[in-house]
């Protein structure tokens, strides 16, 4: 079984310098086959010139390791469409969003290809405990969504309707747990460090001018511990209410990628395995209620599955 960690990056190579050798490093000798792919998406900073002379990048990619594209047609971050296009680029039978600002942690791909060998029809994301814990409040780690190819496929991939900073992921959840995925979540701490930043820089390539400052204010309310209970449950709830596919054209992740051999990928719509539009959310309200009731966390190995109260009890002290 092979792994694709996607990453999208556009502007952000000082995250992604100190990530993605690390991330590589912590993967490549285990068991699982792995690759990490890497989206430029229009990066103005040095992210080419670094990947392309870098020794150890260029041996990565000799490899086959490291999976390194170029698309100069973006002239702002579109979350959703890059992560399309970077998942698209993907080779592997399991794909996993890895934001520039996220490390894996050690033997994260052997921790994934072991729960999808045993069930491939899930979807996997950090629990939600890991909010209410000491150090891991700000969040940042919750878009690591690892799902199969053929479904990523299926769903249409991310909803490029959606704009600015965050919802993305949630709404991708939503829709992965409608179409009958069940959903499992990472309960070790290991596995979700991140480096913190400002959440000026989450939109700082999103939009100019007055644009940016709604999106940024939209964040600072996102991440506000003000926000009411009725706010958060109409957020979540929301989502009942949506197709499970996006996209419903089958464009998504579209457009032209330059790989570091000079092989040029040219993504158009995927018109098979079209869902019919009345296969709504609504069908995931179950598994949605079982996430927060007595959420699935996966164990370590050898270990049984443990519910939320246990692993908040194993946390450390940060």
């Amino acid at each position: 079984m092979k792994i694709s960690f996607c990453t999208t990056c556009m502007g952000r190579a000082h995250h992604l310098k100190e990530t993605l050798p690390q991330n590589i490093r912590d993967n490549i000798d285990g068991r699982a086959d792995v690759e990490f792919v890497v989206l430029n998406y229009n990066s103005g900073d040095d992210l080419h010139e670094w990947i392309m002379t870098d020794r150890d990048m260029a041996r990565y990619m000799e490899m086959g390791v490291l999976r390194y594209g170029v698309t100069t047609e973006p002239q702002h971050f579109h979350m959703a469409h890059a992560k399309n296009m970077a998942h698209r680029m993907a080779t592997g039978d399991v794909v996993c969003n890895v934001d520039a600002d996220n490390f894996t942690g050690t033997g994260f791909a052997d921790y994934l290809a072991r729960v999808f060998r045993e069930d491939s029809e899930i979807v996997v994301n950090p629990s939600h405990i890991f909010f209410h814990t000491r150090g891991y409040e700000d969040g940042g780690y919750y878009g690591r969504v690892a799902i199969s190819r053929d479904n990523f496929l299926r769903l249409h991939g991310y909803d490029e309707n959606l704009r600015g900073w965050g919802g993305d992921d949630t709404d991708f959840l939503q829709r992965a747990k409608g179409m009958g995925l069940k959903h499992l979540k990472i309960g070790q701490h290991t596995f979700i460090s991140v480096i913190r930043h400002s959440n000026e820089s989450r939109v700082e390539h999103m939009a100019e001018g007055e644009e940016r400052e709604e999106m940024l204010q939209s964040v600072n309310a996102h991440k506000s511990a003000d926000r009411s209970i009725v706010t958060k449950l109409f957020n979540k709830m929301k989502v009942l209410a949506i197709p499970v596919q996006a996209n419903r054209n089958g464009s998504f992740g579209a457009g032209t990628v330059t790989m570091n051999d000079g092989q040029e990928l040219e993504f158009g719509s995927v018109t098979e395995g079209n869902f019919s539009p009345f296969n709504i959310c609504a069908w995931g309200l179950p598994e949605l209620l079982r996430g927060r009731l007595s959420p699935r966390i996966i164990p370590e190995p050898g270990e049984e599955s443990l519910d939320g109260e246990s692993l908040l009890h194993r946390m450390p002290e940060l």
